[in-house]
């Protein structure tokens, strides 16, 4: 998710409808401060948020997550973000484990020399 593209979005959807930040915050149930801070896209909406915005904004989540209207031929794009961010919370559960066994490794090492003298 592109907290930009989806704010800009998120705006040019709203404008559609003819609705204030006011109007759209309160039938969401937020700030209108938040809702600003997401259109500027200094702060990303949850998944309850998204949820509540796509059926105020006749949207879907995907597409506000996309930050674009969808069409079939906008699906690959979909799976390929989820497929990379699948890709790096793996290497993020790698590198974490790994470092944890060198660090396992390390400190076993060192208690048997330790208990050895």
């Amino acid at each position: 998710m592109n907290a930009r593209k989806t704010g800009i979005f998120i705006r040019k959807l709203r404008l559609q409808h003819n609705l204030s930040r006011e109007k759209l915050a309160d039938s969401i149930g937020v700030f209108e401060l938040t809702l600003e801070l997401w259109e500027r896209g200094i702060l990303k909406p949850t998944i309850y948020d998204l949820e509540m915005l796509s059926f105020e904004l006749e949207s879907t989540v995907n597409e506000l997550l996309a930050g674009h209207e969808l069409t079939n031929e906008n699906d690959d794009e979909i799976f390929n973000y989820a497929e990379e961010q699948r890709k790096k919370e793996n290497f993020k559960i790698m590198v974490s484990s790994t470092i944890f066994l060198i660090g396992l490794f390390a400190l076993t090492k060192s208690f048997k020399k330790n208990n050895f003298r």
